[in-house]
């Protein structure tokens, strides 16, 4: 008979969005029933993609929770939630990010659920902001931890986040990095993306991919690319995304007159051909947890410059299958990036090497198997908090 489950998710953008949607409709139905509550005011574009887990034979449930502390929408999110778990015996609920975090693992627990599983996909006190807000959050979670079973890691870093600031007993920790579908991005043809730029075949393409905001730190690509135009005049940028610093970017950018050069894609519905076309993709973030975007590149053989931050060492062997950089550090970004386009043969063997990494360590298939043994294990009768 196949197991209850329950998904929890508030934070329905970038990376914990994608992946939930590949967990759910990826996981053993012979051995999951799975059940979705998902909030869908970050994003109204959730609905479609609830639709297709519904399709697929997810139970889902749209639970209205805000991101911001709010104690009456968070009182009355959590009351459903309660109510959710208390109609039906889920025997797992798996919670994703902060705020669902807490008020689905509150509700299970009140509801006597036997196992509690939560995903931080970064923990909100690794996220830049004043110290003690940090430590308020970071006590959330120690309060949280105490009746959660296990706490997946996406990365190195989120574990040894977690271990510093004593979140949990460090035998709760178990870390299950990201994976993708590699194959969807291998033998794709290339011209067609350029083609929708408008860009002749000398152009240099240097993208980035991912929300339009602070954490992903696109002004600083911004900052480097006067260093990086200087030495390459072919060299153009692309942003796929959207978000609230889209108009703070091009303002700046205006204002260097540099408009012909950057080019701003709000959504495309064929990523594989946008990687095929790119030469280079950066991932300037200030934090991050395991982002999928430099998977993606990887997996489309595409040289990738990234900060040293969150999940991206663990994935990037520094002049190896990519280059990492500092955080917020935009001449160090211009140098990494010129150089690369200087030399072809290096920036096509970090590619490769990328993609095989990708290949190896970071696929769907791998992560989905190892988080249906930890449901499995979490219902063991050995299995405790």
């Amino acid at each position: 008979m196949a197991v209850p489950i329950l998904h929890v998710l508030e934070a329905t953008t970038g990376g914990t969005r994608r992946h939930l949607v590949d967990l759910v409709m990826h996981l053993d139905p012979d051995r999951f029933d799975v059940a979705v509550a998902c909030a869908t005011r970050r994003d109204p574009g959730m609905v479609a993609d609830l639709e297709r887990m519904r399709a697929a034979g997810a139970d889902v449930h749209i639970v209205d929770m805000v991101r911001s502390i709010d104690p009456l929408h968070d009182a009355s999110a959590a009351r459903r939630l309660r109510g959710l778990m208390r109609a039906r015996p889920y025997q797992i609920v798996h919670t994703h990010s902060s705020k669902a975090g807490m008020l689905g693992r509150y509700a299970a627990y009140r509801e006597g659920v036997p196992c509690l599983v939560h995903s931080p996909h970064v923990f909100a006190f690794q996220m830049q902001g004043p110290a003690a807000l940090a430590a308020f959050y970071a006590a959330c979670e120690r309060w949280a931890a105490r009746f959660t079973h296990h706490i997946v890691c996406v990365s190195q870093a989120e574990m040894q986040a977690a271990r510093a600031r004593r979140i949990c007993d460090p035998d709760q920790l178990v870390l299950i990095e990201n994976g993708i579908d590699a194959g969807q991005y291998v033998d794709v043809a290339r011209g067609t993306f350029r083609n929708e730029l408008d860009l002749p075949a000398e152009a240099r393409l240097i993208g980035v991919i991912g929300r339009l905001c602070p954490q992903k730190g696109q002004l600083d690509l911004v900052a480097a690319a006067h260093d990086i135009r200087e030495r390459h005049p072919a060299a153009h940028f692309v942003f796929v995304g959207s978000g609230p610093d889209e108009r703070r970017i091009k303002q700046v950018i205006a204002r260097r007159g540099w408009e012909a050069c950057f080019h701003f894609v709000p959504t495309h519905d064929d990523m594989p051909r946008v990687y095929a076309d790119l030469d280079i993709v950066v991932q300037p973030s200030r934090w991050e947890g395991m982002p999928y975007a430099p998977l993606e590149a990887m997996a489309a053989g595409r040289a990738v410059v990234a900060t040293r931050t969150g999940g991206v060492p663990d994935m990037i062997v520094d002049g190896e299958s990519g280059v990492l950089v500092s955080v917020g550090d935009p001449p160090g970004l211009a140098q990494s990036i010129t150089a690369l386009l200087a030399d072809p043969a290096r920036t096509e063997a970090l590619g490769a090497a990328a993609r095989a990494r990708v290949q190896e360590h970071y696929t769907l298939k791998r992560m989905v198997s190892q988080i249906e043994a930890l449901y499995t294990g979490c219902l063991e009768p050995s299995s405790s908090a």
